[in-house]
């Protein structure tokens, strides 16, 4: 059975969710106190893996503005108790194979299920009446005579439970050949087919939903006698979970630890399903390869704290390998104890339940750094939901998976509207919600689109728009000529001017499957910055280019690599309209290397009209847009000069 929607209503912060579609993974994405743990908490409820917890109270979790006048409509008959959770599931061929029963007997595959106030689980199901006679009698065993032939003859004739009650059995009652078939019209004349199909059938095949949040984290230490304790008693905390979860996967029971007699075998036992478990996590744990479980058991010390004082303890701690350090779990990364705690309460309920499992985790990587909750995205989408639905809440831009925007739901507290309670409410429609609720989509998006728009395996940093403009011009000029041109695996990157270019270097050169290269303007006062990206070793040395040295200048600009004569053509015919006449090369100052900063100059004494500001990349705007005018008219060291640039970066693919 797989979920494919599921709605929440009058529920804490929740009148009315409106309907959340699920396909194989659901991201809840909104801020905090939005409604997102509430959503899951309520379809937690619906067949949760711990039976105990389904159940719902009026008093602590209707919404408290409302409860009052809600439980007086019921004491008063008015109303019924509130459905609190409905769901749609739909039914396949794999789950009638598992009932051991024919599709024919649904109308529909849906299945509806629904738990509100009442705590009672309410089905509703489509079963054609016709068809489960038909079925249910073809259960029933008798002999083939007249008698019995005459039976089925009535039977088939009425084809409707209430049907069979105008049968007459008189005749029947005294043919000890016609019992089977008596007793079956008696047993089905009064049942209930959807009752009875839901009862026998579908009950034991619906999913169990796990529910997991931070709460669940293993503790680093625990009494197992004060564990035994809570277990006999119903008050296990949530952080036992985990650890009741090792425990089981070591094939091992509380009443083990009462017949101690090899401590050494409990610790291997403990220690094997730790590094069973972390050895399944550590394929998706990139933050560190260097730390491992511990498991340690002794007896309680006078000194330790009260509740450890007496009995067996399980210590469980965190080994750094690199540090030679061992320390208690509760001290280290919460990431790790995270994911740890999860893997060790998820693989026993995996044991437990032979059914299907759908998890639920609310703010699954609260506690991970931003590279790690990519690696639980990797985690989730390899393997988990290959085998599980997985619905989980965030307000993480790094747990929203761009890739998939048909997963993502936006969740928003619209709190009053015109005097109305409004509540929490689920939209995939960005245009219903606001900027706050939008904001780690928004985040996600503009991670996504540097990742894909403006960075790639092959990475070039320039400086400007201007740079990206002549290049990929310059390179389609070249590749006509049949020369050599710029490799279309490079990216080019603007990064807004050569003191952003360390900061983005920083950010991008830990990446091991990316080449970066960088090819800026060159003044004296950049010297030390260009230095400082291979003194830093955030790039080799023969990965970073200046225009200045393939002019075999002292300081150049992109710009420079074009004769001034042509150069000067540019600016005049994008400036026609600003300029009162023509620039020629002569008024400029020519022991200025740069003709940018002699043009600058030049406008400073002779400004252009209506207080326009000279602006280099206009000129490179002009020369992309009239580029199959002009490329004659470029001089052939311009064409070397682009050639070489293109050669160089070329030598730096793989």
């Amino acid at each position: 059975m797989k979920l494919v929607s599921f709605e929440v209503s009058e529920f804490k912060c929740i009148m009315d969710s409106g309907k959340v579609s699920i396909t194989d993974i659901g991201c809840l994405v909104g801020k905090n106190e939005s409604g997102k743990t509430a959503l899951l908490q309520a379809l937690y409820r619906l067949n949760p893996i711990d039976e105990q917890d389904a159940k719902f109270n009026v008093t602590q979790e209707y919404p408290r503005s409302e409860v009052t006048d809600y439980e007086n409509r019921v004491k008063d008959g008015e109303q019924n108790p509130a459905e609190v959770i409905k769901a749609c599931f739909l039914l396949d061929e794999s789950d009638f194979k598992k009932m051991g029963i024919p599709s024919f007997l649904f109308d529909t595959k849906d299945v509806l299920l629904s738990r509100g106030y009442d705590s009672e689980l309410h089905p509703t199901i489509h079963i054609n009446e016709k068809q489960f006679i038909e079925w249910s009698l073809s259960n029933v065993e008798y002999s083939e005579d007249e008698q019995n032939a005459n039976l089925i003859k009535e039977i088939r004739e009425n084809q409707t439970i209430e049907g069979l009650s105008d049968i007459q059995l008189d005749e029947y009652n005294e043919v000890p050949q016609c019992a089977n078939l008596v007793t079956w019209i008696n047993s089905t004349k009064g049942s209930d087919p959807e009752r009875v199909i839901f009862k026998e059938y579908l009950q034991p095949i619906i999913p169990k939903f796990l529910y997991f949040d931070e709460y669940y984290q293993m503790s680093g230490t625990v009494n197992i006698d004060k564990l035994k304790e809570r277990v006999s008693s119903g008050r296990v905390r949530d952080s036992d979970k985990p650890m009741l979860g090792l425990i089981e996967l070591a094939g091992l029971s509380l009443d083990s630890f009462d017949q101690i007699k090899d401590t050494r075998d409990l610790l291997n036992k403990l220690e094997g399903a730790s590094n069973k478990i972390q050895r399944s996590f550590m394929k998706y744990w990139s933050q560190s390869h260097n730390i491992n479980m511990v498991i340690d058991m002794r007896k309680g010390m006078p000194e330790d704290k009260e509740e450890f004082k007496s009995g067996y303890n399980i210590w469980t701690q965190i080994r750094n390998n690199v540090h030679q350090v061992t320390t208690e779990i509760d001290e280290r990364s919460r990431g790790f104890i995270w994911f740890f705690s999860f893997m060790a309460w998820f693989s026993l309920q995996q044991k437990k339940h032979s059914g299907d499992i759908i998890l639920l985790l609310d703010e699954p990587g609260l506690t991970l750094h931003a590279k790690a909750q990519n690696d639980l995205l990797r985690y989730i989408d390899e393997e988990l939901s290959p085998h599980h639905q997985v619905i989980y809440t965030t307000h993480s831009p790094f747990m929203i998976d761009m890739k998939h925007t048909e997963r993502i739901y936006i969740v928003e507290d619209k709190g009053l509207v015109e005097g109305d309670i409004i509540g929490t409410k689920v939209t995939s429609d960005v245009l219903q919600t606001g900027s706050d609720s939008l904001f780690p989509l928004q985040s996600a998006l503009g991670y996504e689109i540097t990742q894909s728009l403006f960075v790639g395996p092959y990475c070039l940093i320039v400086e400007g728009p201007s740079d990206l403009i002549y290049l990929t011009a310059m390179s389609s000029v070249l590749e006509k000529l049949g020369r050599t041109y710029l490799d279309q695996r490079w990216t080019i990157t603007p990064v807004g001017g050569i003191d952003k270019v360390p900061a983005f270097v920083s950010l991008f050169s830990s990446q091991k499957t990316m080449t970066l290269a960088v090819l800026l303007d060159f003044q004296s006062k950049d010297a030390q910055l260009i230095e400082n990206l291979y003194k830093r070793k955030l790039l080799n040395k023969s990965s970073i280019k200046t225009f200045a040295e393939f002019l075999d200048q002292d300081e150049a600009d992109i710009e420079d690599l074009f004769d001034p004569a042509f150069y000067i053509k540019l600016v005049n015919s994008e400036y026609s309209k600003e300029l009162s006449k023509k620039i020629t090369a002569s008024q400029l100052t020519s022991n200025i290397p740069r003709i940018t900063v002699q043009l600058s100059r030049y406008f400073q004494e002779k400004p252009l009209k209506k207080g326009i500001q000279y602006n280099h990349y206009r000129p490179a705007r002009y020369f992309n847009e009239n580029i199959h005018e002009l490329e004659g008219d470029i001089e052939e060291d311009t064409l070397s000069h682009f050639e070489d640039i293109f050669k160089w970066l070329n030598s730096l693919l793989c």
